[in-house]
């Protein structure tokens, strides 16, 4: 039986990740479709990158 305090807790959507993959980035836990770029909400699947606690994709990153 899984304890609820023991399941990681998705920093997109704060509900509970139950899925098969669990991402972890800058720390915290995502849902592979709640992981998006902080300014155009492009899902990031390949890659990412951060500045000040947000991600990004490659194009807004660079900006």
């Amino acid at each position: 039986m899984l304890n609820s305090n023991s399941i990681p807790q998705c920093a997109g959507c704060n509900q509970h990740i139950l899925d098969k993959f669990i991402l972890k980035v800058l720390d915290r836990h995502w849902h592979s479709s709640c992981l998006k770029c902080a300014d155009c909400q492009m899902q990031l699947v390949d890659r990412c990158f951060s500045r000040a606690g947000s991600v990004y994709c490659k194009e807004d990153f660079f900006k």
